[in-house]
């Protein structure tokens, strides 16, 4: 299963693109949550300028929102969306202990407090290097702080801006599936 989490001004259905890239969409099931707040120039916000992170709320919704299937939930997310997948992370490894869960968070950051995963979680971190809405150095302290928690964290940088294109989906789809 792959949840599939867009980003601060996004809509959730242009972002589901993305997840037909990365997987085979008849072998795969793909979430993609909508962000609750509607913003005034478009898009989607996982949560308020007046706020630093999602709320119990929000995140509640969104796993309300996951099929509970056996097996491994892979969680990725766009910057907002990013740190969200991190605070999921935590929630859907405390929610189902049968399943295994994995993120894969693009231009992300941590959202409010302190995430904590399970040592062992498999996380993939990726970042622009040129990145001028979150600060490359975001994504090196994800890395670390999940490295501390003895999670097998991924980390590649790559030398655009803050995007999801062409190559940074190349560097998620190789991540799901090593074998190919």
């Amino acid at each position: 299963m792959l949840v599939l989490l867009h980003g601060h001004g996004e809509e959730p259905d242009a972002f589901a693109a993305h997840g037909r890239r990365l997987v085979d969409v008849d072998a795969w099931t793909i979430v993609c949550p909508e962000a609750p707040h509607e913003l005034p120039e478009g898009g989607r916000a996982w949560w308020t300028v007046d706020e630093d992170a999602p709320t119990e709320a929000t995140l509640s919704a969104v796993m309300a929102s996951i099929p509970s299937e056996t097996g491994t939930v892979y969680i990725t997310g766009f910057s907002q969306g990013g740190a969200v997948a991190l605070r999921l992370g935590q929630r859907c490894s405390e929610a189902r202990p049968h399943a295994r869960c994995s993120l894969a968070v693009v231009s992300a950051f941590l959202p409010g407090d302190a995430v904590a995963l399970p040592a062992g979680t498999a996380v993939l971190v990726v970042h622009g290097t040129e990145d001028e809405v979150v600060d490359p150095f975001h994504s090196e302290l994800v890395a670390r702080r999940l490295r501390r928690q003895d999670c097998n964290v991924t980390q590649v940088h790559h030398d655009g801006g803050h995007v999801w294109d062409d190559s940074v989906a190349d560097t998620v789809r190789a991540w799901l599936h090593p074998q190919q």
